[in-house]
């Protein structure tokens, strides 16, 4: 039986950005310059190799994407099956599936995520084909289609299931690069101002600049917040006049108390774990990140060591060195420890979750002076070491990798959550292809509720003092 399958492997370069772009890059190539049929196809499709389509995957995006002429391409969620129950390292894209792309797609900004897309050939080739001066080739890609007054649209179908990064060493591999692609992408389209997006609409040009401008927040801006603020309260006054500490406290539990409106609204479109996870579970790998983030942001004379931090390398070839969620291969635990506290990858985590200490400890140090010298407990500690406006509850995040070393999950073999389909071919068993959750979930969710009691508490005592 002729399957009508080809394999075609280019010629590899000595330095490149993105390999991935520029195998799909001469695939197109080699099928037209070879007077191959499929070469005069009007669109194409791409997966990522660990992604497996439903058999329906084809009917459904392309009869969505021939709607209309403008559409360059339709793109379909990412879902995976490998995540481990609780999800402690927030891997999931739980929330980027039912939640952020919905909301893009509302107004047309739509992402092409890597995987699973169908694409008008002649839309790329409009573009130049498949960006390769980006890490995050993907999402440029898109933003390149948009500002050519292209199209692209999601069908929000479960059509494709892969794997994500099955260790601590992958996972931040891959949301550094993630990340790092976002600021290059920033600069190659100008924060969506230039003449690369003219052809965006104003919620595009919002949205796409709100995406650039992302890792300069996340991986800067934040972990400095988080290990300077302590020390400014440190040589600040621990009596703070009242009418100040009340407005401090009050503002305080009023953000905790509308992000856990938020959070109940939400519930209606997804789960309540993935929601309660999602502000307090970056901390820690924005700071493992930022390393890379300031490299790709230093000049251009610097470009050499840039492409040495930030490779593109696909997560599924990363080896690991503590195989942490297989039960039979891990290493011990004072290996897995030792790791995360020492390796090199790991040391801003570790210096901000020992700077959480010290600084706590200092405080709390400063504040018992005052006690001691007859001040009242409860307002030295609110107004300074235990002020809800430090924010101790995302200082919990940097300790997330080191609980992860404690008690890593177990996850099965990949065949062990497949099976067979009629046709012989393998599929996802039905209970892999939704979260696993179980009676610990709560635990990666106290840091949340923490902030707010804390802050609830914090006010009820400034009112009755």
């Amino acid at each position: 039986m002729d399957y009508n399958l080809f394999y075609h492997a280019r010629k590899k370069t000595c330095v490149e950005t993105n390999p991935k772009a520029c195998n799909v890059n001469s695939t197109l190539q080699w099928m037209q310059q070879n007077g191959h049929p499929a070469g005069r196809a009007e669109w194409f499709a791409v997966f990522d190799c660990d992604m497996m389509p439903e058999p329906q995957f084809l009917r459904s995006l392309l009869g969505e994407a021939m709607r209309d002429p403008r559409t360059a391409m339709a793109v379909c969620p990412q879902n995976y099956y490998n995540i481990p129950t609780n999800d402690p390292l927030y891997q999931s894209m739980e929330l980027q599936n039912t939640l952020d792309e919905p909301t893009r797609s509302s107004f047309g900004g739509t992402w092409c995520a890597g995987s699973g897309f169908l694409a008008r050939r002649v839309a790329i080739d409009s573009i130049g084909g498949i960006p390769t001066e980006s890490v995050c080739e993907d999402i440029l890609c898109g933003y390149l289609l948009n500002g050519q007054g292209w199209n692209v649209v999601l069908v929000d179908l479960p059509l494709q299931w892969g794997l994500m990064p099955d260790s601590v060493e992958s996972h931040i591999a891959q949301r550094r690069r993630w990340l790092v692609g976002s600021v290059q992408n920033g600069k190659i389209i100008e924060f969506c101002l230039g003449s690369k997006a003219r052809g965006m609409s104003v919620p595009q040009r919002l949205a796409g600049g709100a995406y650039c401008f992302a890792p300069y927040v996340q991986c800067f801006l934040q972990p400095l917040t988080l290990l300077i603020l302590p020390w400014i309260f440190a040589v600040s006054r621990a009596d703070q006049p009242y009418e100040s500490l009340w407005w401090l406290c009050f503002w305080g539990f009023f953000y905790r108390a509308v992000l856990f409106a938020n959070i109940w609204v939400e519930t209606k479109w997804t789960s309540r774990h993935a929601l309660m996870q999602k502000d307090y579970s970056h901390y820690w790998l924005w700071a493992t990140i930022a390393p890379s983030v300031v490299a790709e942001i230093l000049p251009r004379t610097l470009g050499p060591y840039r492409r040495q931090s930030v490779p593109f390398v696909s997560s599924g070839s990363i080896q690991t060195s503590l195989s942490e969620r297989s039960s039979r291969l891990r290493v011990p635990m004072r290996k897995r420890i030792a790791a995360i506290l020492l390796k090199r990858e790991y040391f801003v985590n570790t210096f901000m979750a020992i700077n959480a200490i010290v600084s706590l400890s200092v405080l709390l140090w400063i504040d018992l002076g005052h006690i001691r010298a007859g001040s009242s407990a409860s307002m030295v500690l609110i107004s300074h070491s235990l002020s809800p406006n430090l924010y101790w509850e995302r200082h919990v995040s940097f300790f997330i990798p080191i609980l992860y070393a404690l008690f890593p999950p177990d996850v099965p073999e990949r065949r062990e959550m497949m099976e067979r389909d009629r046709k012989g071919a393998w599929r996802v068993k039905k209970e892999y292809k939704k979260p696993q959750v179980d009676r610990w979930a709560f635990m990666l969710e106290l840091q949340v509720w923490f902030g707010l009691v804390w802050s609830a508490a914090a006010f009820l005592l400034i009112n009755l003092h």
